[in-house]
């Protein structure tokens, strides 16, 4: 009410009138509206990415008062931002947040819409994102656009022999490391592979991904929906990594020639701290290749049949 008397002191019984049977009006000198666009929850306009590792876009759009009582539906005609040819939206999902903050007995709200796009790079260079608009009591609010470099994808790390260590050389930064139990197949023997994710930090949930294309193969997970991820430090070169085995099938190939496992995506999230959000990433393995020979001749015995191989 102080501020209230203030504004009122100044002006006429007219222009008092037309205040008090104006609400909306009284309102708006409590309350701000705002709406940002940023890349997860960093708060830079030029952010660098690769193809085919995901990032989260979040829009806020944010009400604040000082006095409260606003509808957690404050907005209108919100208008999704515009994504260039080179990105593509594979999910987006809705949120809210809210806050009350009292600091020198000045109490203030606020509440957040957060509109979250996971975004795929799919083409090198730089992007830019159009901005996001809203309405909120009568007035339009417009975003920042965000801009977003592109690099070429990272490579991925080679297949390796179940029990090998990676490369050193990988220890630079997070991967996704494929092994293979054998490197050589004949028609029908089965092969193990494995995905290791090397991370810096814990997961915090349970890591995403599809089993890869296999033409030629059946092939079988080993794990069970229930599964449970264990973690283990290891030391690779000077840097120490969480390592954790994510995936796990068995293959059987079903006719002879090269035939491959093409390479796999896994998305994961991380937290490095008690008070970290945590972040989302994502990593690709290497595809994996085969040379399959056809069973031998030599030694078969009577009424062999070529079928119960690997059974």
């Amino acid at each position: 009410m102080g501020t209230l008397r203030r504004l009122l002191c100044p002006l006429g019984p007219l222009a008092v009138l037309w205040i008090l049977l104006n609400p909306a009006w009284v309102r708006a000198q409590a309350s701000s509206f705002q709406i940002q666009m940023r890349v997860g929850q960093e708060e830079d306009t030029a952010t660098v990415l690769r193809v085919g590792e995901d990032f989260v876009l979040e829009v806020l759009l944010t009400a604040q008062s000082r006095r409260g009582g606003f509808k957690s539906q404050f907005y209108q005609n919100y208008t999704a931002p515009q994504f260039p040819a080179g990105l593509t939206v594979v999910d987006r999902s809705e949120s809210t947040r809210s806050s009350v903050s009292i600091v020198n007995g000045r109490y203030t709200q606020e509440f957040s819409h957060v509109m979250s796009y996971v975004v795929r790079p799919v083409k090198e260079g730089r992007h830019t994102i159009g901005p996001a608009t809203m309405e909120a009591e009568g007035r339009l609010y417009k975003s920042d656009g965000v801009m977003v470099s592109v690099l070429p994808p990272r490579a991925a790390p080679r297949a390796i022999l179940e029990g090998q260590e990676p490369d050193p050389a990988l220890a630079e930064d997070e991967f996704f490391q494929v092994t293979i139990s054998r490197d050589q197949l004949v028609l029908g023997q089965p092969v193990m592979v494995s995905w290791y994710l090397y991370t810096t930090s814990r997961l915090t949930e349970r890591p995403q991904s599809d089993p890869p294309e296999s033409q030629g193969f059946f092939s079988k997970s080993l794990f069970s929906q229930n599964h449970t991820y264990e973690m283990e430090r290891v030391q690779l070169g000077q840097a120490v990594f969480y390592r954790t085995l994510v995936f796990r099938r068995m293959y059987w190939p079903q006719r002879t020639g090269r035939l491959t496992i093409v390479p796999r995506t896994v998305s994961y999230r991380t937290r490095s701290g008690f008070l970290n959000t945590g972040k989302t990433e994502n990593r690709t393995s290497a595809e994996v290749a085969f040379d399959v020979k056809p069973l031998p001749t030599a030694g078969r015995p009577p009424g062999f049949v070529e079928d119960h191989v690997g059974v």
